[in-house]
């Protein structure tokens, strides 16, 4: 991945998002966000992001089904989900969603990393 991407971030927390903008300093050109599954795809089509920052548990349709419905009607789209939740059947269901990463967000350096490393 390059040094600038456009990043979608998706989580139904304000205060979350906001660190996770943190995180992203200096990293996203531009970052949109929406604060849950069922905005996912309209947000999607029209910001068209280099990423998307999943959270897995969130009002409405949650971040396995919103990844699922996102990769099956834009399969390039890259998904990361970053959750609290690190059990291992939720890193298998993302995965089988679509998922190409799994970050816990108790960790955000890992975040970091992957979107510089990429």
């Amino acid at each position: 991945m390059t040094t600038q991407r456009r990043i979608l971030l998706v989580d139904d927390s304000p205060r979350v998002r906001a660190t996770i903008r943190a995180v992203l300093a200096g990293l996203a050109s531009e970052v949109e966000e929406c604060f849950d599954g069922d905005q996912v795809l309209a947000a999607y089509e029209a910001f068209r992001p280099d990423v998307v920052l999943m959270d897995i548990r969130m009002p409405g349709m949650d971040g396995i089904q919103a990844t699922a419905l996102l990769k099956k009607v834009h399969p390039p789209a890259c998904v990361v989900i970053v959750s609290d939740h690190e059990q291992d059947d939720l890193r298998a269901a993302a995965s089988k969603a679509g998922a190409e990463a799994y970050v816990a967000k108790t960790d955000l350096r890992v975040l970091r990393r992957l979107l510089t490393e990429g």
